[in-house]
């Protein structure tokens, strides 16, 4: 059971860390997309079109890059709440993981140095001194 336990822990963490890598790596391309949108607005951004004297600021190209923000910002705040989760969890589950109990080890080195199924099945198993 514990076993089980340490390993959908160990699973949870992983899969909690790859998903905040994963974030991290979309915000980083949607903040680079932002700088290119805003690099290729800034010669519009100031220019005027003039139809029958009427003066109209190009904003065809800046609506695309508050969209691009408004994301930025979505993802940011899953990413705190990934990160405040993985510290909860690393911080409730630290001394279990930091210490695997024996049950766990042997496990890991029977799992080791028998990765054959047969193999591990052959070992006699220890009886409880208890």
């Amino acid at each position: 059971m514990s076993i089980k336990l340490s390993y959908d822990i160990c699973k949870t963490v992983q899969n909690m860390h790859v998903n905040f890598i994963n974030k991290s790596e979309k915000l980083k391309e949607l903040r680079n997309e932002i700088k290119s949108l805003y690099n290729l607005s800034q010669p519009f951004h100031n220019s005027r079109v003039d139809t029958h004297t009427l003066y109209q600021p190009q904003n065809s190209i800046t609506a695309p890059i508050v969209k691009i923000n408004n994301r930025i910002n979505i993802n940011h705040k899953i990413i705190i709440g990934i990160d405040s989760k993985l510290k909860h969890e690393y911080n409730n589950k630290l001394d279990f993981l930091s210490y695997p109990n024996q049950e766990t080890l042997n496990f890991l080195f029977y799992t080791e140095v028998f990765p054959n199924r047969i193999e591990r099945e052959s070992i006699p198993k220890e009886k409880n001194q208890y």
